[in-house]
């Protein structure tokens, strides 16, 4: 047993792939995120390792050649990215730099099973050598990211989520029906405001506005976003609070989105509903921490390659290794992780014009990351090719930019129309059906501040309520921070005041340090 574990090196120096991803994303996923990358890989290398036991006739000889491929393995994502630095994409394509890396690694490879089948017997110390390049490896990651623990996460107050909710029927004084209708609400990741996509990209979404208002929507025409970016913008929303007050004692320089995990993942108004006897439905989107952990029912594609669920996380330790470039190579966007992405959203689409098969009384969250960048769809549907992010072209290129939103806009518009009219008809017109982006997205360039902020702020918000319900608190200057009071509102008769509408903005480097916008862009016009 003790021989067998001194060969084990190729284990750790597998897990570190995975271990070191996470320590330079922390502030992005959570932990869990690690386990099924890193038990993968160490139960593939386990059975790499047997095949070349068997092959070699020798354990200690294959433990050596399988860490040394390991390392091989998932360097390759960052040597091409440094050829792709050195040379230049066009260079690139010339020369092809996947086969010359392919090569080498096959070369050097033959080169080392020969020296290994040549030796009668392999060093004592080779084993000591790698166990050793292990623990430096692992090592690392380990302190940056307990670094990162220590330094971001020394106060407790983010992961305790408060006490609103709890017999708040009674202590709002709310009137509840004696049918419960249901709640759809639908979330267009990015997607601008109608008036933007006309004035800033060219298109004309007229047809789904004047389809929007036949049906009964009131569609916000000065609508607005209270952050540019998704996870304060929703964890406002479905908390009905500004994140100030929600976290008091967030601190600006923090870049950990997780600090408002327990705060989007199981937010008030979810809490309320499955007091009401909701079930809470979550359609898969992809991103770890936006997945269902507090839903009753959790859906998503799961058929065929094409269908198995893979996150962000997963393509990130997939785009270290060749495994993408092979794909893409014979089975263009088979691996992506955004030909994953864009399967989910298409399944969506479809599966939401027969959610109302799903037992009520229920609350649906479908989060659709689209038309978020990248541009995964032209107008008809259609597959582009390579995936081209749209914050790339935005800087080199914005026509073309624009030319990628209308394409994936339209096409996003023409299942909306269906998924409205399935709604409808299904719940006779009684179901609440909440339409909105988290934010806009941007044309104008970084250093066009105020037109930037405007244009990354200006969201899509269209909500229909059943006609025995109350509107009037509907109007056409409306922020997402008050939605779900209106809803609440108007549906079981609370009297939850409005908040004052506020425009914050904060950047990547500075995620928490939100700047309030208001009163520039409202001095300028712009709401």
């Amino acid at each position: 047993m003790r021989r067998y574990l001194l060969m084990g090196h190729f284990l750790p120096i597998g897990a570190y792939a995975p271990i070191f991803l996470y320590s330079q994303n922390q502030h992005r996923f959570p932990a869990e995120a690690l386990v099924r990358p890193v038990v993968f890989v160490l139960m593939l290398l386990l059975l790499a390792w047997g095949a070349m036991s068997l092959l070699v006739r020798d354990c200690a000889k294959a433990a050596v050649f399988i860490s040394v491929q390991t390392l091989f393995f998932f360097s390759y994502g960052y040597a091409f990215d440094a050829l792709k630095q050195w040379h230049g994409e066009r260079l690139l394509d010339f020369l092809g730099w996947h086969i010359v890396l392919w090569v080498f690694w096959l070369l050097s490879s033959a080169a080392l099973l020969f020296l290994l089948l040549r030796m009668r017997r392999l060093p004592g110390r080779a084993h000591v050598f790698f166990h050793c390049l292990a623990l430096v490896l692992l090592s690392l990651p380990i302190l940056a990211i307990a670094r990162f623990h220590l330094t971001e996460r020394t106060w407790e107050s983010t992961g305790k989520v408060d006490a609103f909710g709890e017999n708040w029927i009674n202590s709002l004084n709310a009137r509840v029906p004696d049918e419960l209708p249901d709640i759809y609400h639908i979330v267009l990741d990015a997607h601008t405001r109608l008036d933007v996509l006309r004035d800033v990209y060219g298109y004309d979404a007229g047809d789904l506005e004047r389809f929007l208002e036949e049906e009964g929507f009131h569609i916000a025409d000065k609508s607005y976003s209270n952050y540019n970016r998704t996870y304060p913008s929703l964890t406002s929303m479905l908390n009905f609070e500004y994140v100030q007050t929600l976290v008091p004692d967030l601190r600006e320089n923090s870049i950990d989105w997780n600090l408002l995990n327990e705060h989007k993942g199981n937010p008030r108004i979810v809490r309320i509903f499955k007091e009401l006897g909701y079930r809470y439905v979550v359609l898969q989107n992809g991103w770890e921490k936006e997945e269902g952990e507090y839903a009753d029912t959790f859906i998503g594609p799961q058929h065929s390659l094409r269908g198995i669920y893979v996150n962000e996380f997963d393509n990130g330790v997939l785009a270290m290794t060749p495994i993408p470039f092979v794909f893409r190579r014979f089975s263009p966007g088979l691996m992506h992780f955004s030909a994953f992405d864009r399967e989910r959203i298409v399944w969506s689409l479809q599966y939401m014009t027969k959610i109302h098969i799903e037992k009520g009384p229920k609350f649906v969250f479908a989060h659709l990351m689209s038309p978020h960048r990248p541009i995964l769809f032209g107008p008809n549907g259609e597959t582009i090719e390579n995936f081209p992010d749209l914050e790339q072209l935005r800087m080199s290129d914005p026509e073309k930019a624009a030319e990628g939103v209308r394409g994936q806009t339209q096409y996003l518009h023409t299942h909306l129309r269906k998924i409205v009219g399935s709604l409808k008809e299904h719940s006779g017109g009684r179901a609440i059906i909440l339409i909105n982006s988290d934010h806009g997205e941007a044309l104008a360039p970084y250093d066009d501040e105020i037109n930037h902020v405007w244009q990354q702020n200006a969201n899509l918000l269209a909500l229909y309520l059943p006609p025995e319900m109350d509107r009037s608190q509907l109007e056409d200057e409306q922020s997402l921070v008050n939605t779900y009071r209106i809803i609440l509102n108007a549906a079981f008769g609370t009297e939850l005041p409005l908040l004052e509408d506020r425009i914050f903005y904060s950047s990547g480097n500075y995620r928490f340090r939100f700047r309030d916008y208001t009163d520039s862009l409202r001095a300028q016009g712009f709401f």
